[in-house]
């Protein structure tokens, strides 16, 4: 609806986005262990973009992405380990350039620890290098960032519990979009009641 409000009158309506996506996974768990595997590739017609110069909505042609998707989740140590890992290529076929804000490489490991009523848990996230649009509406390159958060959970009864976390504990200043303030360090703490069913 909003691309709808915001396309350029003087241009024909705006078509639909259409897609085909096209997924081949593997599968593999035991004692525990959920391994998974995902090679894909998708193609976009009638693409729709914002122009930041005009701040019309338009259809920017063709767009393609293929990648591996890869997941672990383990026991590890006295905890639980998560991997999730993205390599992908997504372009923009009408122009041959990288499409913004979209990374090449995504990483995320998260890792929590039950040690009677108290939980811990560590959660990394790496985002790649990835083309944006500066302040001045020019491409420019947005850097590569990690992030660490830290969490803490005690269980008072089974309804009532008392939580903690700090969120980007390094207070990185690194921007999820140029132009727009990062996100930083943040401490949190609550009580959380999950009723019984």
């Amino acid at each position: 609806f909003i691309d709808l409000v915001s396309q350029d009158p003087t241009l024909p309506p705006l078509k639909a986005e259409r897609a085909s996506n096209r997924e081949l996974g593997i599968q593999y768990g035991a004692s525990g262990w959920l391994a998974r595997a995902t090679l894909f590739t998708n193609r976009q017609r009638d693409r729709i973009e914002f122009d930041p110069v005009t701040f019309f909505a338009l259809n920017a042609g063709r767009a393609s992405n293929k990648g591996l998707e890869l997941s672990l989740n383990a026991p590890v140590g006295p905890g639980l380990l998560g991997v999730d890992a993205t390599f992908q290529d997504p372009v923009n076929d009408t122009t041959g350039d990288s499409l913004k804000r979209r990374a090449r490489t995504n990483l995320a490991l998260n890792y929590s620890v039950d040690l009677g009523l108290w939980q811990f848990g560590a959660y990394l996230k790496h985002t790649g290098r990835r083309l944006d649009v500066d302040p001045a509406f020019a491409d420019a390159r947005n850097g590569s960032y990690t992030r660490v958060d830290l969490s803490s959970q005690y269980r008072l009864t089974p309804e009532w519990t008392v939580f903690g976390r700090i969120e980007n504990i390094s207070n990185t200043r690194s921007n999820e979009v140029l132009g727009f303030n990062s996100q930083p360090r943040g401490v949190f703490a609550g009580v959380r009641w999950t009723p019984k069913l």
